[in-house]
C-alpha cells in the first residue's frame, strides 16, 4: 500500500461514527470486505486481515462496545471464533436465513444503508478493507471486491451519492474504481478525508502548472524554429537576388533590409524592427517583397531552362 493510500486510510479510521446503526453499517463493511470465514474442526472461525494497526485497533473496540468481548489479534489480522463470529456475521448481514437454512448474503443488505450518514460510514468500512488510493500515474481509487453482487451494490451506492465509477475484473476480483482528480477528490470527501483532498488538490495544482510550463516551453521552442526556418529562406532569396541582379538593384528600402537580414541571419523580425527603427509589419512585409522577386528570377530560369 502507497503512503498516501495509508494516510487516508489513517484520517478515515479516526472518525468515531455517532450513532450505533453507522457503526454498524461500517463495522458490517470493513468485515465483508476483508474478512474471510472458515469452518474448521474446531468450530466457526472469521479472519478479518487488517493491512494498518489502527484498522485493526478501531475493528476491536468497535466489537467490545457491541459484544463486551476483544477478539483475537496477532497484530496483522483480527479472530473471531464460534459464536461470537456468528453473532457478529449475523448482525452485519452477511449471514442470513433463508428457507430456514443459514446463507452468505453476496451484496449490501439495504437495512445497513437506509440513511445517508450510514452510508457514508458503509463506504469507509469498504475503503478500510478494500480500498486503495494512487496519485502515481493520474488519480485513481479503487474497491477490489470477492463477487459480482457486491461490486455491483457498491458501484450503485457511489451512484447514489453523486460519485461515478466503473467496474472490471483482474486477478479474479470484481473491481469498482473512480478515476481522475474530481471524482477521486469528491470520494474522499464524502469518507471524511479532508486533508488527503487538501493534498490531492495540492498535487493537482503542481502537475496542471508543469503542464502549462511544457505547453509554453514548447510552443517557444516551435516559434524559435519557425523564425529559423523563415530566416533561412529569407536569406536564400537575398543571396539568389544578389547573385542575378546585384543588391544595389534594389530600391533603398528594400536593400536596407536585405542587408540587414544578411547580417543578422537568426534574429527574428522583432530585433531587425528594433536595429532599423521601423515597425515589425514593415519588415516582414519588405521582406516578403524580396522572396516575391526571388521566387520570380527562379520562375524565370526555369522558364529559360
Amino acid at each position: 500500500m502507497n503512503s498516501y493510500s495509508s494516510d487516508a486510510k489513517n484520517e478515515i479510521v479516526a472518525l468515531s461514527p455517532s450513532l450505533g446503526c453507522c457503526e454498524l453499517a461500517f463495522l458490517s463493511a470493513l468485515v465483508h470486505t476483508a474478512g474471510s470465514v472458515f469452518f474448521t474442526s474446531d468450530g466457526l472461525k472469521l479472519v478479518v486481515p487488517c493491512d494498518l494497526p489502527s484498522i485493526r485497533d478501531k475493528l476491536c473496540s468497535i466489537c467490545v462496545k457491541f459484544y463486551s468481548f476483544k477478539p483475537e489479534s496477532d497484530g496483522k489480522k483480527v479472530v473471531f471464533y464460534g459464536e461470537d463470529a456468528q453473532a457478529l456475521l449475523f448482525d452485519c448481514r452477511i449471514f442470513g436465513v433463508v428457507d430456514g437454512e443459514t446463507t452468505v448474503v453476496s451484496g449490501i443488505a439495504d437495512t445497513l444503508i437506509e440513511h445517508e450518514h450510514c452510508k457514508k460510514n458503509y463506504l469507509r468500512g469498504a475503503f478500510l478493507g478494500a480500498g486503495n488510493v494512487s496519485l502515481k500515474a493520474g488519480y485513481h481509487l479503487e474497491f477490489s471486491l470477492s463477487n459480482a453482487d457486491f461490486a455491483q451494490d457498491l458501484a450503485a451506492l457511489l451512484e447514489s451519492e453523486g460519485i461515478d465509477s466503473k467496474t472490471t475484473i483482474r486477478n479474479g476480483k470484481y473491481v469498482v474504481y473512480v478515476k481522475d482528480n474530481e471524482s477521486v477528490s469528491d470520494c474522499l470527501a464524502l469518507m471524511g478525508a479532508s486533508k488527503a483532498v487538501l493534498q490531492l488538490n495540492d498535487e493537482y495544482s503542481v502537475r496542471d502548472m508543469r503542464k502549462y510550463t511544457n505547453r509554453i516551453s514548447n510552443c517557444d521552442i516551435a516559434n524559435l524554429n519557425k523564425t529559423v526556418e523563415a530566416s533561412v529562406r529569407q536569406c536564400e532569396d537575398i543571396r539568389l537576388i544578389d547573385r542575378k541582379l546585384g543588391l544595389s538593384s534594389l530600391n533603398s528600402k528594400l536593400s536596407v533590409v536585405a542587408q540587414a537580414r544578411l547580417d543578422n541571419p537568426d534574429e527574428s523580425f522583432a530585433f531587425l524592427a528594433s536595429q532599423l527603427a521601423l515597425p515589425k509589419s514593415t519588415i516582414k512585409n519588405r521582406l516578403n517583397k524580396l522572396s516575391a522577386i526571388a521566387q520570380s528570377l527562379r520562375e524565370k530560369g526555369e522558364t529559360n531552362a
